[in-house]
């Protein structure tokens, strides 16, 4: 049961909607095709799960502004949104995060289960509240953010040596980091893949952290770095991001492999093989929205986990995405726009996001 999905129907007549809407012409062909003989492949992603108090409102309002508008509480989180978005592609997710013994910390394991996630390691913290973020929303997809967290319910670099832990990305195809638990965690969590005699493909999502400089010595063991031209410049704080190309090119220069930058429904690409600029579609109405770039992780990973080899493990080439795979991954954003304050309930399925491809392609 999808209890916090928003219904297809409501995404169909947005996606038909915004096809009114000027954009960039995309063809049918740049998307490419994936095989009728595919892999999921396994998942396991490292990040935050919380409640989200989303409030939608007209316009944000200032310090002595007023504002009328409606609210929603959902699980959410980069995480967790990122586990949703893999998962409804198909993908066998394991998810590593902490939460409070609490209804929240209940309603969020509740609802992975719900969607076929393995939360075996997901740590439950006794008589400590789930952490909530507040997000305000406007109705173009502006968000503003207010994190509400607590020390006592993240995750700490000793847990992320346990076996267990050590065994589940030892048996991943890839792994998804996100860069909200503290620091030591995500050292320690590059640190084991990196010391992996078969490394799977690593991604990591972006987020302002401290010391990212810290994180420099890991980027060569970076896949794809992805992130909103804001959370990747809070990796390079000392050089101020001129555009999505300027600040690729920097993280590129320390050493991650790929870069991708998600903006306003589209994506820049640079690394060693490819240099792309994939624009927003014609079916993207708004400026923003939340969830569209977990939208864009999950879709990418689907696309690097769907040929896997004979044996089920991921053959060796797929490591590179392609043009036509970010060009998917850039098509399964704009799904997003049905949003109605629950965040991972707008993550597409393959066929949702392959009928706004067609969509598309049709109307010209």
């Amino acid at each position: 049961m999808r209890s916090l999905r928003a219904t297809p129907e409501r995404r169909a007549f947005t996606a038909l909607a915004a096809l009114l809407v000027t954009g960039a012409v995309h063809s049918d062909d740049m998307y490419g095709r994936v095989p009728a003989r595919a892999s999921t492949g396994t998942l396991t992603v490292i990040g935050d799960a919380v409640i989200d108090h989303v409030y939608q409102v007209d316009t944000i309002p200032d310090a002595r502004g007023f504002a009328r508008g409606r609210f929603t509480a959902n699980p959410g989180g980069k995480g967790l949104n990122c586990v949703i978005a893999a998962a409804r592609l198909g993908i066998n997710v394991r998810f590593i995060a902490s939460v409070g013994d609490d209804e929240g910390g209940r309603r969020i394991i509740d609802y992975l289960r719900s969607e076929n996630i393995d939360t075996s390691l997901v740590k439950v913290v006794p008589k400590a509240a789930t952490p909530i973020t507040a997000l305000i929303v406007s109705r173009t997809g502006v968000t503003g953010t207010i994190a509400c967290t607590d020390d006592r319910i993240r995750l700490t670099d000793t847990e992320l040596t346990a076996p267990l832990v050590r065994s589940a990305l030892a048996d991943s195809d890839a792994v998804l980091i996100t860069l909200e638990p503290p620091l030591p965690v995500i050292e320690q969590a590059l640190s084991t893949v990196q010391a992996l005699a078969d490394r799977p493909p690593v991604l990591v999502t972006s987020a302002k952290v401290d010391s990212p400089q810290v994180l420099y010595r890991y980027l060569p063991y970076v896949d794809y770095l992805i992130g909103s031209l804001r959370e990747l410049d809070y990796l390079v704080p000392e050089v101020p991001a001129r555009s999505g190309p300027h600040i690729a090119e920097q993280l590129r220069m320390l050493g991650a492999r790929a870069v991708c930058v998600v903006e306003d429904f589209g994506c820049t690409v640079r690394s060693d093989r490819l240099t792309l600029d994939i624009p927003r579609m014609q079916a993207a109405a708004l400026t923003d929205i939340p969830g569209s770039r977990s939208a864009f992780v999950g879709a990418l990973l689907y696309r690097l986990l769907s040929v896997a080899g004979d044996e089920g493990r991921l053959d060796t080439e797929r490591r590179f995405a392609e043009e036509h795979d970010f060009a998917w991954a850039t098509a399964a954003m704009v799904a997003t726009q049905a949003f109605a304050g629950d965040i991972p309930g707008t993550m597409p399925t393959v066929d949702e996001v392959d009928r706004i491809i067609r969509l598309t392609s049709e109307s010209h």
